[in-house]
């Protein structure tokens, strides 16, 4: 095959792995591209083409698993949940209340419907529901 050919095959998949961002689309484009420099017939091309795809994905996977890694730290509003703080506006059932959490003020909400967290506890952030934290008062940890 005609090494345009395989370039063009390249290009392709690399604008391929903008809308799909796998890998995989890229792996096979440096395959393709490295086939594309070997003038030995269509066999030895697509040999090449074989082993340059397998290894760029191997390298791409392991590249992909330490970008991607589940381990990362919280950020913004999320990164609330676990911490404590204390009640500066009384939380009912019936209305929402407000808690202050490292020096912020949140709206906060009971994570049991029926309860009442007076002002001056401490709480812990649980969750977060829209705009809201959810909390559980300190002696009561769930």
């Amino acid at each position: 095959m005609e090494w345009y050919i395989w370039i063009a095959l390249g290009v392709i998949c690399m604008i391929l792995e903008v809308f799909s961002p796998a890998f995989f689309f890229f792996s096979l484009g440096v395959g393709a591209i490295v086939a594309g420099f070997f003038p030995f017939g269509v066999y030895v091309q697509l040999i090449v083409f074989a082993i340059a795809t397998s290894i760029t994905f191997f390298f791409m996977k392991r590249f992909a698993k330490a970008v991607f890694r589940k381990d990362r730290v919280e950020s913004n509003v999320y990164a609330l949940v676990g911490k404590k703080g204390t009640v500066t506006k009384e939380i009912t059932p019936q209305k929402v209340g407000a808690v202050k959490v490292e020096s912020e003020e949140w709206r906060a909400t009971a994570s049991a419907e029926e309860e009442t967290i007076p002002i001056g506890s401490i709480i812990k952030v649980v969750a977060i529901d829209g705009n809201k934290v959810i909390v559980v008062p300190q002696n009561k940890e769930e």
